[in-house]
């Protein structure tokens, strides 16, 4: 075989070796994603770019995964902000603190279906960021406190992810 043949060999099975790892990541992390974004686009308060905003007064958000990355990528729902929220930060722009009540979600690869969920929550001007295993129970011991505390606020929050996006969320019977 001559050289020329083995260079063009070699690119073949290169295109189609970056070609497979496309259309696995698009399988796997960003169609969930991106099947969430089109449910989202016929609510009458979507705004584009994967975001609405309720008659409450809460964002719904999808943050989409990194081109080829397999670790990021979420769902989130935050409440409103409020004026104690608003920080000063570098050349005197305004940005929000996390105040509580936020949610985040991470999907499974491929199937779309939940696989971890994330808190924000606060307690006497403490603002912890807390792993679910359902919604009355913290990942860590430490945490539990907060979700105890807060379960009016976490049932609010999983509706709103149930009623967004279709997910099912882990509800602990």
């Amino acid at each position: 075989m001559d050289k020329k043949k083995r260079k063009k060999i070699f690119i073949y099975i290169f295109v189609m070796l970056l070609l497979l790892i496309n259309i696995v990541w698009y399988a796997g992390m960003f169609r969930p994603y991106f099947l969430l974004q089109n449910k989202m686009k016929n609510h009458p308060n979507y705004i584009g770019s994967g975001e609405i905003y309720d008659e409450d007064g809460y964002t719904y958000a999808i943050h989409y995964p990194t081109y080829l990355y397999w670790k990021d990528g979420n769902l989130s729902i935050s409440p409103p902000f409020v004026e104690n929220d608003k920080v000063q930060v570098e050349d005197g722009k305004t940005a929000y603190a996390a105040g509580g009540g936020d949610i985040i979600i991470w999907l499974n690869h491929f199937t779309g279906g939940v696989k971890e969920i994330g808190l924000i929550l606060s307690i006497n001007d403490e603002t912890r960021y807390i792993y679910l295993i359902d919604s009355k129970t913290a990942k860590y011991e430490d945490d539990q406190i907060f979700v105890d505390s807060s379960q009016e606020t976490i049932k609010v929050l999983f509706e709103k992810v149930e009623d967004a996006w279709d997910l099912e969320m882990p509800w602990k019977e």
